[in-house]
């Protein structure tokens, strides 16, 4: 079974205060769709999933010599809130100068029910801002075959992903076998559009507001 494969993109700033870890928000996924965009694998793989992601991130406004600490984190949700059930080892560089590139990756399990997002922190003395980043998974769903695309609701929300070719389907390769049936509605279906509510990035003094729902 060949791995599924998500891009997203950060085109947009992102407030990065001092010693405060912050899940990345993308907000551009790689059709071009727009919307807020936190978890990379777990959204929509309800049965848990095999994962190898990839993250670069650009900073600026950090401080000379300032530690920034970059990790994957996995989510669950406890009530009406999602929160860390498990972080991932941190990669912890330290910055020379004021614009700052990085690249984080790791793979892993991921369990039934949860979610995987990647946070930043930065330890400098004042604010810093995450200027742009970019993510790319590949992960294989477990408990069930390649799920279907799902349609594109016009507020933003991404209800499917992208599906690579099989290599028989363009004429090489071992034999493409036949489609799986759709899963029974409500079995293994994609979650509807709004998501429930659930976690939303705590409020912080300076921000005035909440960030977006957390995908």
């Amino acid at each position: 079974m060949l791995p599924l494969h998500r891009e997203f993109h950060k085109t947009r700033p992102q407030r990065l205060p001092a010693g405060e870890w912050r899940s990345l928000r993308f907000d551009v996924d790689h059709e071009g769709r727009e919307g807020a965009f936190y978890a990379l694998v777990g959204q929509y793989e309800p049965q848990g999933a095999l994962y190898d992601l990839s993250v670069g991130v650009v900073l600026e406004g950090v401080d000379r010599g300032a530690e920034v600490q970059i990790r994957a984190s996995e989510y669950v949700k406890v009530e009406d809130a999602w929160v860390v059930a498990r972080d991932r080892p941190i990669d912890s560089p330290v910055h020379v100068g004021g614009r700052a590139h990085f690249t984080y990756s790791w793979k892993d399990l991921l369990e039934p029910g949860r979610r995987v997002r990647v946070r930043v922190a930065q330890y400098g003395r004042s604010e810093a801002v995450i200027r742009g980043a970019e993510a790319v998974a590949f992960y294989l769903p477990d408990g069930h075959g390649t799920p279907a695309p799902g349609p594109w609701d016009a507020a933003g929300a991404h209800e499917g992903f992208h599906t690579q070719v099989p290599h028989g389907a363009q004429g090489y390769g071992p034999p493409v076998p036949p489609p799986m049936p759709p899963s029974p509605p409500g079995e293994y279906g994609l979650a509807p559009y709004p998501p429930p509510a659930g976690e939303t990035t705590p409020p912080y003094p300076a921000d005035g507001h909440r960030f977006p729902p957390a995908r």
